[in-house]
């Protein structure tokens, strides 16, 4: 840590504001929202963009909502029933608050086209017109929704959950819901994603690299407006569902693969997450009671390689993305991205469809 100086103390429960607080917060979230919405609309209206979805869909539970639904480019739609394609849920970023499921077209037909996935980017509603927990458990209603859809030909062995800042937050969540309904989850994939709502945006500023810490972050002047509008007054912040970071490895799948940017403020609790899965799943192996879901074997925790600072241990990946803030897979509202991003992220993509592909896939038939 580059700071030694005391943080704020951290609440167990998210603080009662003043009435003059939530009047501001109320007006700022949404203006905020509706900045952002007409910004997006003009560039998508003057810059349209070739990353289309197959086709939209929407389910009982939430009507008004589309999904939208990439099937690889090449995928013949009359051999549907025989061939049986992986399946990856993507889940947008933009803090419950602001986006929609059309910001991450590029990583969905990319994923489709290239690495043979059916990608459904899910839609949902946007604080602070829903709360945590129901905001999760509409999501999850419709997740549900997508895995009983007969029209969509997924191998049910190859499900992946993912998403980008508060959309990873989402798939990590909704997944712990997910399997107590049943549902396998085979994989959770998280790009710079939220897992601790309970430590101090403060303390998180001095959990960042030396380097870090003259970089400016608009995540965390963001991060309380953020957290107003998702979460209610009272709520305990180490709930699992709300901070993943604090849920049971049990609750979760066995094979993680964690992306962090170095000068974001998520980037300590996103290794912090990656490590304690991998450590469940050493002591799972330690024991070697056969409780629980198989876990392939495992292996020393050792570099990433290839240039690619992080780690891996068994089915466990972290990667951080160095010199890179909060969002760099994206461009800004602004419509800039980072120098240099676009090709990160082409081949940082490449190396997780191949770890799903390759080992978490494959480890099935092990």
């Amino acid at each position: 840590m580059a700071d030694s100086t005391t943080a704020p103390a951290p609440w167990l429960y998210q603080p009662v504001p003043t009435w003059r607080t939530t009047l501001l917060r109320y007006y700022r979230s949404w203006l905020v929202r509706t900045m952002v919405y007409l910004v997006l609309w003009r560039r998508r209206w003057l810059h349209p963009v070739a990353y289309k979805p197959t086709v939209t869909k929407s389910y009982p539970h939430q009507p008004k909502l589309r999904h939208r639904v990439f099937f690889p480019k090449d995928h013949d739609q009359q051999k549907a029933g025989q061939e049986l394609l992986p399946l990856y849920i993507d889940f947008h970023g933009g803090g419950f608050v602001l986006g929609d499921a059309e910001l991450d077209d590029d990583f969905c037909r990319t994923f489709a086209d290239r690495f043979g996935f059916i990608v459904v980017s899910i839609e949902y509603e946007l604080s602070p017109s829903v709360y945590f927990p129901g905001a999760l458990y509409d999501i999850a209603a419709n997740v549900e929704a997508v895995f009983n859809d007969a029209s969509l030909p997924y191998d049910t062995n190859k499900i992946v959950l993912g998403g980008f800042s508060a959309g990873g937050t989402a798939a990590f969540s909704v997944t712990q819901i997910l399997r107590k309904r049943g549902y396998q989850i085979q994989a959770l994939v998280g790009f710079y994603a939220c897992l601790d709502m309970y430590t101090h945006t403060e303390q998180k500023k001095r959990n960042r690299s030396q380097r870090s810490q003259n970089q400016p972050d608009n995540l965390a002047r963001a991060a309380p407006l953020l957290t107003w509008a998702y979460v209610r007054a009272g709520q305990n912040l180490q709930d699992g569902l709300l901070s993943p970071v604090f849920a049971e490895p049990e609750a979760l799948p066995r094979h993680v693969y964690m992306v962090s940017a170095e000068y974001d403020i998520l980037s300590h609790e996103s290794e912090q997450f990656a490590d304690k899965i991998a450590t469940a799943n050493r002591d799972h192996n330690a024991r070697g009671d056969g409780k629980g879901e198989a876990i392939a074997s495992t292996s020393e925790r050792q570099p990433l390689g290839d240039g690619v600072d992080g780690w891996r241990e068994g089915t466990v990946r972290w990667e951080i993305a160095t010199g890179f803030a909060h969002g760099f897979t994206s461009e800004s509202v602004a419509g800039t991205r980072e120098e240099g991003s676009e090709a990160y992220c082409e081949r940082m993509y490449e190396r997780v469809a191949r770890w799903i592909l390759d080992e978490v896939f494959s480890s099935q038939t092990k």
